[in-house]
């Protein structure tokens, strides 16, 4: 009988060959997800293999004129640097996890989270 599915990874982390440097910490799209350098600490140069995480909740810097409203999705800018509202940044980041007031400086974001489904 041959296997259906074999699982290779599930710690919500995927490795990738790095096309700029990198920082440990940094906000990236990964394969179509968001996701966050995760390492030593060290950077990572220009075609480095890396490792970003995909999934949990996150500290993440956010527009500090943008107030976030728990379980709504939200984008990252990747020009600025910070989350922004749906549809305005350069990929999906993912659903706010509590309200953060507009003059907060970062918010609590669920990575490629999806909300409550209808």
């Amino acid at each position: 009988m041959a296997v259906e599915a074999q699982l290779l990874q599930a710690d919500g982390t995927i490795e990738f060959d790095a096309t700029a440097a990198l920082n440990t910490g940094d906000v990236i799209n990964v394969m179509g997800k968001a996701g966050i350098v995760i390492g030593a600490g060290a950077a990572v140069a220009n075609g480095d293999r890396a490792t970003a995480r995909i999934d949990g909740i996150w500290k993440i810097k956010k527009n500090e004129s943008l107030a976030l409203v728990a379980g709504t999705a939200y984008d990252w800018d990747d020009t600025n640097k910070e989350v922004v509202a749906d549809a305005a940044g350069d990929f999906a980041l993912g659903i706010a996890t509590e309200a953060a007031a507009a003059a907060d400086t970062h918010g609590n974001i669920e990575l490629n989270g999806q909300g409550p489904t209808p």
